[in-house]
């Protein structure tokens, strides 16, 4: 899958890290993977840094709760499609 002839760029943030080795599993062959974020402050540093297409994040990822980290990523990188699992 690409954008304009490159891959896409997704940042995947969980705090359950077996979760983000079976994303990356499925997804690392045709998607470029920028990072995995542990907490909700790892998430907002890197989503800075990586300028991500997509961030697939938990809800439930530790430190910040979801819905706060959701707001600020948002008011920082109005670029994302922000993917969340409940």
């Amino acid at each position: 899958m690409t954008i304009n002839n490159s891959k896409i760029n997704v940042l995947i943030a969980s705090s359950d890290a077996i979760v983000c080795k079976n994303i990356i599993s499925i997804l690392a062959p045709r998607i470029n993977i920028v990072g995995t974020a542990s907490n909700g402050r790892e998430l907002i540093e890197m989503t800075l840094e990586f300028n991500p297409n997509i961030i697939l994040m938990d809800i439930d990822i530790s430190d910040i709760d979801g819905i706060s980290v959701i707001e600020m990523v948002m008011s920082q990188h109005v670029g994302a499609n922000l993917c969340v699992r409940p």
